[in-house]
C-alpha cells in the first residue's frame, strides 16, 4: 500500500485476505501511529521511499500521485517495481469544478499538485508504460446519504450527481459537474 497514511486499508487487506501486506509512507509519524494502531502478523509498515523497496507482485496507490511533485518519475518507478498496480485518481477537472475554482481549493485543502480528468489520467498511465486492464468510476454519491451530520447542500449535490449519472452516465456527469475519482488496474510493462 503505497502512501498508506493511517494504515487502515493495509490492515483490512492483511486481515480480510490473509496475505502479506506492506504499508509504506514517507511520514515517519504517521507510519509510527499506523504501526501502533494496527497489528496483524501479515502486516508491516515502513517509512521508506518507493525506490528502496524490492520488486513486488502488486501494489495499490490510492489518491497518491496527485501529491507527488515529479509524478511522472514516480509512475515510472511503480511500473518497474510491480507486476500490477491499482491506482485511485481524484478527478478534480470538470467544467463546474473549473468555474468554481475547485483545483485551487483542492491545492489548499488536500494539497493536490496535479489535476486530472478520466481520459487524461489514463493517457498519462499509458505514456509511462502501463497497460490499462480496466477502470471504473469511484466515489459512489449514495454514501453521502448514510453519513450522519453531512451538510444538506452536500447531500443535495450528491442527489443531483445521482440523477445526472442516471440520465447521462457517469462519464458525462464527471466531465460536467465532477465529484468522482477513477480506479484503474494497470499491468506493468518493464
Amino acid at each position: 500500500d503505497i502512501g498508506c497514511g493511517s494504515g487502515k486499508l493495509a490492515y483490512l487487506l492483511a486481515t480480510n485476505y490473509k496475505v502479506p501486506v506492506t504499508g509504506i509512507d514517507l511520514d515517519e509519524k504517521i507510519v509510527s501511529l499506523a504501526s501502533e494502531k494496527y497489528n496483524n502478523p501479515n502486516l508491516t509498515f515502513l517509512t521508506t521511499n518507493i525506490n528502496e523497496i524490492t520488486k513486488k507482485d502488486m501494489a495499490i496507490c490510492l489518491d497518491v500521485f496527485e501529491h507527488v511533485e515529479d509524478y511522472l518519475n514516480f509512475l515510472k518507478i511503480c511500473n518497474n517495481k510491480f507486476n500490477y498496480v491499482v491506482f485511485n485518481i481524484p478527478l478534480d477537472l470538470s467544467m463546474l469544478g473549473l468555474i468554481l475554482d475547485h483545483p485551487i481549493k483542492s491545492r489548499k485543502s488536500v494539497f493536490h499538485l496535479h489535476y486530472f480528468y478520466p481520459k487524461l489520467a489514463k493517457e498519462i498511465l499509458k505514456d509511462v508504460g502501463f497497460e490499462i486492464v480496466g477502470s471504473k468510476f469511484a466515489n459512489n454519491p449514495y454514501h453521502y446519504f448514510k453519513l450522519k451530520g453531512y451538510p444538506f447542500f452536500s447531500k443535495m449535490s450528491a442527489l443531483f450527481r445521482i440523477i445526472m449519472a442516471g440520465i447521462f452516465g457517469k462519464r458525462f456527469t464527471q466531465l460536467v459537474i465532477g465529484g468522482y475519482s477513477i480506479t484503474v488496474l494497470c499491468k506493468c510493462n518493464h
